[in-house]
């Protein structure tokens, strides 16, 4: 009995020692990434900022399940409320129709159609605070479909003003109590929209080439909203929200187009938006006050970059890829370091990662598949694992 406690007891120590050996040996790699993607992030103007793959990680994302869908197809739109336990996905049909998932079991709930004409959801924001949910249609003019949570209920619809078309992008100040949908017009349009009464507040159409806004993140704080298009080269628009104007638009790369996913870590005063390019680039932003510009870009994602969420408290953001062929995955990015850290999760051939959502107390993400049938991959994302 002796000897073999003492054999567990060897084999038990020996396997520490390897283990740091390995940290060791792969430390210097992981400070050389991280240093060189800092030193380029943080030199003026629009200085690439290119980083690698880093797998030298300590800890990995894990997939832990997968839910099909019965009916419902080409998931286009996700909004999470965590408190209450339940994400919600639109989709991309005529008519339209909304997914109710709960969390705790990871389980199709129900499924709520819109009526005739409210088709196509496209752009979604929710108000966990006042229990409603906002989804934006697809549609000549645009619509505002409003849902309740407490009942999964459709409560009303706002049909917006002729040229505001086709919803598909969104963000929510919860603060003023206002909403601001993006649309897929030539040039783009921004609509303010009141949810305390629940009508079209006011509009702002952008300057020529601001085109087809895809992507939008918000910072309420600063006071600030960001409009990506899908444009090539594409722009990023800075609206103030006090007075709802246009600040001010940059430029991106002329390889970097067609903006489709976006995050922003307004305490750090970055955003990050991914492209459609069929290698796959993330662009980091810079909204301080007193600087609005492109910092780098990261690339090797090896797919265009079509969804992302974004964990601010530990450092990472999550991004969907969509590859012309294959199967799509979810990439991990360290903030600080503007660097991807591997191994990424492989998600079981899903053709994409279409629209995320992120349940930070749980430590779960939750991409969904634009196909038909639909599918939800969750995945867990505890630094800690």
């Amino acid at each position: 009995m002796f000897k073999v406690e003492m054999e567990r007891l060897f084999h038990k120590i020996w396997r520490i020692v390897l283990a740091g050996l390995l940290i060791g040996a792969l430390a210097p790699v992981s400070m050389l990434q991280a240093n060189g993607v800092a030193t380029a992030a943080s030199g003026a103007g629009a200085r690439d900022a290119i980083a690698s793959m880093d797998q030298s990680a300590a800890t990995a994302m894990t997939q832990k399940a997968t839910l099909r869908m019965e009916a419902e197809k080409n998931l286009s739109s996700a909004v999470i409320d965590p408190a209450g336990g339940f994400a919600y996905f639109g989709t991309d049909t005529s008519p339209g129709m909304v997914v109710k998932v709960r969390l705790s079991d990871f389980t199709r709930v129900d499924a709520l159609v819109f009526k005739t004409g409210e088709d196509r959801l496209t752009a979604a924001v929710i108000d966990t605070a006042d229990g409603y949910a906002y989804f934006g249609t697809k549609t000549s003019p645009g619509k505002v479909v409003k849902v309740r949570l407490s009942d999964f209920s459709r409560v009303d619809a706002l049909t917006l003003d002729a040229g505001e078309n086709n919803l598909t992008s969104a963000v929510i100040d919860p603060g003023d109590r206002a909403a601001y949908f993006g649309t897929d017009t030539t040039p783009g349009r921004v609509v303010k929209v009141d949810l305390s009464s629940f009508s079209r507040d006011n509009a702002r159409t952008l300057n020529s080439g601001e085109n087809n806004l895809s992507v939008a993140v918000i910072d309420p704080g600063a006071g600030f909203a960001y409009f990506g298009t899908s444009t090539s080269p594409a722009r990023v628009v800075k609206m103030r929200l006090s007075d709802f104007t246009r600040v001010n638009a940059i430029t991106l790369a002329d390889n970097e187009s067609g903006l489709l996913a976006g995050v922003i870590d307004p305490a750090n005063n970055f955003a990050y938006f991914g492209t459609d390019a069929s290698s796959g680039f993330v662009v980091k932003v810079e909204t301080s006050a007193s600087n609005f510009q492109r910092i780098g870009v990261l690339t090797g994602f090896g797919a265009k970059v079509v969804s992302a969420v974004i964990d601010t408290a530990n450092d990472f953001a999550y991004f969907g890829t969509q590859p012309d062929s294959g199967t799509a995955e979810v990439r991990r990015v360290r903030l600080s370091t503007f660097s991807q850290e591997g191994p990424h999760v492989s998600s079981q051939n899903f053709g994409n990662l279409r629209v995320g959502v992120l349940d930070p107390t749980n430590s779960f993400a939750y991409f969904g598949e634009s196909q038909d049938p639909s599918r939800i991959l969750k995945v867990n994302v505890d630094p800690a694992n």
